[in-house]
């Protein structure tokens, strides 16, 4: 509580590592958010950082031939009344890296109390890397559920592979914030919709990034806070419906034609999307 964070590259080659700081020093914040924006909006604003981590495994460089699976964790009790307000409880992903061949599953947990916010099983290392470099998670209200007080949490990082010298790592960053972190809003109209993936789409390579993608689709249907809409914008977000999807498929074939074309020299007309 309130140390010095250690250097997260102490984790290297350690078969399962956790090296975890309640209520960080803020300098140490400040480092560990800086050049990733979306973490950075969630620990600012009038958040609370609760913890600073470091969760991260590697086979044994000594093993060899068979398949392994090491477990880091990190389990928290965070009582809701030291808390001055009472935001959303977050948690953001930064500067992962992996090691040999990565892995061959990764699979990331937290769980509160009897309620399993997330269980994600990823196997492609380089779109879990590449995702997990300033990605933040909401989970909702941090007092919210029927769970009391302290708030019992657990993060668990599960790495599985049979490659020596093989592993991942990544800095997390856990917080109390009043901040909608990784909006999907990308043309600010007040709701996470099917014209959000086309602005994404216009200002993919420049604006945005395939991470941001990942953001509109869980955010899909979201009512941003403060866009005077009554709708409870921490309500579970539905994934996109089939049509959606269909509508995506044809939105990327006419990308793909508008560049075919280009590339002739022919004029091509792009149509947006209106209410």
């Amino acid at each position: 509580m309130g140390e010095a964070f250690p250097n997260p590259t102490l984790a290297d080659g350690l078969q399962a590592a956790a090296f975890v700081v309640g209520m960080p020093l803020a300098g140490d914040v400040t480092a560990a958010v800086a050049g990733n924006p979306h973490a950075t909006q969630m620990v600012g604003g009038g958040a609370d950082v609760l913890s600073l981590m470091t969760l991260g495994a590697a086979y044994s460089d000594s093993g060899g031939g068979a398949s392994q699976t090491y477990v880091s964790t990190a389990a928290f009790a965070i009582d809701l009344n030291q808390l001055p307000v009472k935001h959303d409880l977050q948690l953001a992903m930064i500067d992962a890296t992996s090691t040999g061949t990565g892995f061959d599953s990764l699979r990331l947990e937290v769980i509160r109390g009897p309620d399993v916010f997330l269980d994600a099983t990823f196997t492609d290392v380089a779109t879990t890397v590449d995702m997990f470099n300033d990605y933040v998670f909401n989970f909702g209200d941090i007092d919210g559920g029927p769970f009391g007080n302290p708030v019992n949490l657990t993060i668990r990082l599960s790495v599985t592979t049979d490659e020596v010298d093989a592993g991942f790592r990544s800095l997390l960053v856990l917080a109390n914030s009043p901040l909608a972190a990784f909006d999907g809003d990308f043309n600010n109209d007040g709701i996470v919709d099917i014209e959000d993936y086309v602005t994404w789409r216009n200002g993919l390579g420049g604006a945005y990034s395939q991470a941001d993608y990942y953001v509109w689709r869980a955010q899909f249907g979201q009512i941003v806070p403060g866009s005077g809409s009554s709708s409870d914008s921490r309500a579970a977000v539905p994934e996109p419906a089939a049509w959606v999807i269909l509508l995506i498929g044809l939105l990327m074939l006419i990308v793909r034609r508008r560049t075919l074309v280009s590339q002739t020299g022919a004029k091509f007309r792009w149509c947006h999307f209106h209410r």
